[in-house]
């Protein structure tokens, strides 16, 4: 699945939009980019709603998923957190997205067109995937409300709500927000270890040889960092560096940020990944290379 077009509109700072010709793309408003990003996976897959939240500063001291369990909502926000995302003023957010498919995106919708003729026309002239999310915010911007408005395939449109909505969009709705992933360039050093450690420890063999990937590729061209590792420091786990096990703090910042990088990729294995910061041209190389490599862990960078 690539990413092809992005717009979004009730942002602080004005509408946001984005035409992605390549599978790595730089983009100087790719903060705005991963919010806007950021909100629609959450709108899609809701069990992302608090990670997104603390992710652009929302949670405030009484923050918390509540709603309808299908339908789920957030409630004690940050009034001043979300003013600073979204317009003064503003109630409602929305975030228009256009996917090219994918072979396991085709055969679902090729299945579908069993039952509905339009969307074999549609598939034949390889028509992008159209989804439209909204949030919908409270007057004090203490609460938030997120909603897909619609999807369509091409020109056929889908109820995503009551008795006509398809039954396939309960799965691929969530499916769809885990396939882009908005990393965190501010993420703290002992959760990415923690995050780290789960993949090594994973029954999946995709999550232990994506931190096997992360270890080497750390360590060689462009990055070149001694060799990443795992130690437990007082009963929790913490990023070190190299036989020695040199803290992160020695390294610095690049050092844990390369780890971060490789990590979204090659552990979380989204198709879409939105790298929220710079990264140097010899990164960008890197991810070009990577993209275009057998196996590569991503279908798409989007990077500043």
């Amino acid at each position: 699945m690539l990413l092809r077009r992005l717009v979004a509109e009730g942002f602080s700072g004005g509408p946001v939009a984005l035409e992605v010709a390549d599978r790595v793309e730089r983009c100087p408003d790719v903060e705005r980019i991963a919010e806007a990003c950021a909100l629609a996976s959450a709108a899609l897959d809701r069990s992302r709603l608090l990670g997104v939240a603390r992710r652009l500063g929302w949670v405030g001291a009484a923050t918390e998923v509540g709603g309808d369990a299908q339908d789920p909502d957030l409630g004690g926000l940050s009034a001043a957190g979300v003013g600073r995302v979204v317009e003064r003023g503003q109630r409602t957010v929305t975030v228009e997205l256009q996917f090219g498919l994918d072979p396991t995106l085709f055969g679902r919708f090729r299945e579908a067109a069993i039952r509905e003729p339009r969307l074999a026309q549609a598939l034949a002239t390889d028509a992008p995937l159209t989804v439209k999310l909204g949030w919908f915010l409270a007057r004090d911007h203490t609460s938030a409300s997120p909603s897909v408005l619609a999807l369509r395939l091409g020109d056929v449109p889908f109820e995503t709500s009551g008795k006509d909505r398809p039954a396939f969009l309960t799965e691929l709705l969530p499916e769809l927000g885990r396939r882009l992933r908005v990393g965190d360039p501010f993420e703290d050093p002992a959760d990415l270890a923690a995050r780290l450690l789960r993949a090594s420890l994973a029954p999946e063999a995709r999550q232990r040889s994506g931190w096997a990937s992360v270890r080497a590729l750390a360590a060689a061209p462009p990055f070149s960092l001694p060799t990443p590792e795992l130690v437990s420091v007082d009963g929790r786990v913490d990023l070190a560096f190299g036989p020695e096990l040199r803290s992160w703090r020695r390294l610095g910042r690049p050092a844990v940020d390369a780890v971060r990088w490789l990590a979204d990729a090659y552990v979380e294995q989204p198709d879409v990944l939105i790298v929220a910061e710079h990264v140097p041209e010899e990164v960008l190389q890197f991810w070009t290379a990577a993209l275009d490599a057998s196996g590569a862990p991503v279908e798409q960078v989007v990077c500043g």
